[in-house]
């Protein structure tokens, strides 16, 4: 009886430590959901107060149509969306051959795309800015997208590629036998199996080219109509005279952060099978 109270005792501990230290981790986003629906000088009156004296929805409509957050939030979509896509297709068909076939300099392929993490992004950014200067793509919401794609690349490749290693090789034998060829194994046979994996990989891309900085901000650095919601967040903020209004900055952080919410709500479970399956087996 000792004994089961002892770990009843540590399980209750435990459990009382995760949840306490979920409030820290969660306090910042309630923190900015409540100061949104403020007014700038009850946000003065006491910082720390977390519910709002009245609820103030006219502070999301006031961001929008101030800080043209409609026009930031189209070419957010836009970039993320293509890039989304882009990378999906490229990248498990990288992955596919990296995976399923054996050729010369298959191994040597993946590792020196692996090497390649070890590259800060900021240590790339110059040689990228003048690459992309070179072939006509700054300013431009192409342009953006491209590099984007290309960045996305190798985590991408790597996450999918060990998702594949885990799927039979019978299952392409079996295809070759019915008359696939090599794409029409990887389109009908290989792709629908690995939902879980490109569904981390989407999420995964979604969020690094939606919170994207340093490369939005170099190539609409002279035309501000193509800006980023992140981009365009910071000109907001600057935008201020004297004093930030935080009331309405929140609301245009918190207006950024909804499609990456609802992405992961409709994606979680093919997310953390994904992970599970593609990362840690391989």
């Amino acid at each position: 009886m000792k004994g089961k109270a002892f770990r009843t005792f540590g399980k209750v501990v435990l459990y009382g430590l995760l949840v306490l230290w979920s409030m820290i981790c969660l306090y910042p986003l309630i923190w900015m959901l409540s100061t949104s629906l403020k007014t700038m000088s009850e946000v003065a009156k006491n910082t720390m107060a977390l519910i709002p004296e009245a609820f103030r929805w006219e502070n999301y409509v006031e961001a929008w149509t101030k800080g043209n957050f409609g026009t930031y939030f189209k070419n957010s979509i836009v970039v993320t969306v293509t890039t989304l896509l882009l990378v999906l297709w490229t990248a498990s068909m990288t992955a596919y051959a990296v995976a399923r076939e054996d050729f010369p300099g298959r191994r040597l392929i993946l590792f020196s795309l692996v090497a390649t993490l070890f590259i800060p992004a900021e240590a790339t950014l110059v040689p990228v800015f003048h690459i992309a200067k070179n072939l006509g793509l700054l300013n431009s919401l192409a342009g953006l997208i491209v590099v984007s794609t290309a960045g996305s690349q190798v985590v991408s490749i790597y996450l999918i590629q060990a998702y594949f290693r885990t799927i039979p090789k019978d299952l392409d034998d079996a295809a070759k036998i019915d008359g696939c060829n090599l794409f029409q194994t990887y389109w009908h046979v290989i792709l629908p199996l690995a939902k879980p994996v490109l569904a981390t990989v989407a999420i995964l891309t979604f969020m690094g080219t939606w919170n994207a900085y340093l490369l939005p901000l170099a190539f609409t650095m002279s035309k501000p109509e193509l800006r980023t919601l992140p981009v365009g967040l910071v000109a907001f903020q600057s935008g201020f005279a004297f004093s930030v209004n935080w009331p309405l900055l929140c609301a245009g952080a918190a207006i950024s952060l909804m499609p990456i919410v609802v992405l992961y709500i409709f994606l979680q479970r093919y997310f953390v099978s994904g992970i599970a399956a593609g990362a840690l087996k391989g």
